[in-house]
């Protein structure tokens, strides 16, 4: 069955609208903005810090997204200058500026209806949340995904936002335990436990894959008749 002209028409047009922005760029500085807004507000109670803070940490951030899109774009063309890449990575990234203020602003409006600064803190935080379930409701809706799958995605694309509304203290328990163990992995489990294990157990230690083959010696080519005879030498 044929779908609504009209929908189609209207879908047609928002993908437009979306496809002429940035749209992943917004997202990245909603999250940035939302995430630096749940880290400072535990730490400060003066709102005008709290949102300075998450404004400058915006900016830093785009700025490194600027120098690497820059340095990245010069392995693919060679001959612009470096000034004229830097200027177009910052055109075609100023989304991001743009994805952090929604955020900053509701902080800045919730504090101004005479909520504290934690709690000022906690509805932008909602909001960043509601604001990646839209977006990845409404990407979902437009590739025609539709029904109990439509909720899925949406809800996945949410659980990004409900990172940041995770207390602090459980955050940094977590970014705690994710440290120590890199750590352990990079100076004891690979360089000690790893060749250890395959010493003791041979070749059984590569299971559930196999080792590669040991390359085969290089093979000698036919060996001359007789002597190479110099030129210009007596026959």
């Amino acid at each position: 069955m044929d779908g609504d002209p009209a929908d189609e028409s209207g879908s047609e047009r928002v993908r437009g609208v979306m496809l002429s922005h940035n749209a992943p760029d917004l997202l990245y500085g909603a999250i940035v903005a939302g995430s630096v807004l749940a880290v400072s507000s535990a730490h400060a109670e003066d709102s005008a810090r709290v949102a300075l803070a998450t404004a400058l940490v915006t900016a830093i951030y785009w700025l490194a997204h600027v120098y690497v899109e820059a340095i990245g774009d010069r392995f693919r063309d060679r001959e612009r200058p470096m000034h004229r890449r830097i200027t177009e990575a910052m055109r075609n990234s100023v989304e991001l500026l743009v994805g952090a203020l929604p955020p900053i602003l509701v902080f800045l409006g919730a504090k101004l209806l005479g909520a504290d600064t934690q709690t000022a803190a906690q509805i932008a935080l909602w909001f960043t949340v509601a604001m990646l379930l839209v977006a990845g409701a409404g990407a979902a809706y437009l590739a025609g995904v539709r029904g109990w799958l439509l909720v899925v995605e949406s809800l996945v694309a949410g659980s990004f936002g409900l990172l940041a509304i995770v207390p602090v203290d459980a955050l940094r328990q977590f970014a705690f335990v994710m440290a120590l163990g890199a750590l352990l992995d990079a100076f004891v489990v690979r360089p000690l436990l790893v060749p250890a294990l395959i010493t003791l157990v041979g070749r059984r230690g590569f299971w559930p894959g196999s080792p590669a083959p040991a390359p085969e010696p290089p093979t000698a080519g036919p060996a001359p008749s007789g002597p190479a005879s110099a030129p210009g030498a007596p026959r």
